[in-house]
């Protein structure tokens, strides 16, 4: 007889939508605060909504990736609660920073590829072709190394952060 090909999935609420769900809520729960203020200030003076932006945006990208990390080993949103982060970053700060610095050189290396459909767009539609595939190979690149090193990260210092 034939046999098929099953994907390794047991149950795709559980192994798929949930995940995605617990990641879109660390994002929008992240960086809400950055787009809301932007929304909520419309009038004000430019240069203080743009300060203002630029501190919960850092503030934001700093709690993003203990938080995704939290929530990824508490397998709940309710990880997020500053009362597990916030200690955990102070307990781990100098090798945090460093996960900091990789992934604010990760996202530096995608935005450049991101950029590579305005440098070859030029030479036609090929090329675009060839751009968007190395920028989303990059960006899965990406993801993958810095799951990774929160993953390493969290070997590390588990006793440190004491969630379990």
């Amino acid at each position: 007889g034939v046999q098929t090909c099953a994907l390794p999935i047991s149950d795709f609420q559980t192994d798929i939508v949930v995940p995605f769900g617990l990641w879109m809520g660390t994002l929008l729960i992240c960086f809400a605060p950055a787009v809301g203020w932007l929304v909520l200030a419309r009038g004000f003076d430019d240069s203080i909504v743009g300060l203002v932006f630029l501190l919960l945006l850092v503030s934001g990208a700093a709690y993003f990736p203990m938080g995704i990390l939290a929530v990824a080993m508490f397998d709940s949103i309710t990880a997020l609660n500053p009362a597990v982060v916030l200690p955990s970053i102070k307990r781990t700060f100098k090798s945090y920073a460093l996960v900091l610095g990789a992934f604010a050189g990760m996202l530096a290396l995608n935005y450049g590829t991101g950029s590579l459909d305005t440098v070859l767009g030029h030479y036609g539609w090929l090329m675009r072709g060839v751009a968007a595939l190395v920028e989303g190979f990059n960006s899965l690149y990406c993801a993958c190394v810095l799951a990774r090193i929160l993953g390493v990260f969290y070997w590390h210092h588990r006793r440190e952060l004491g969630w379990f």
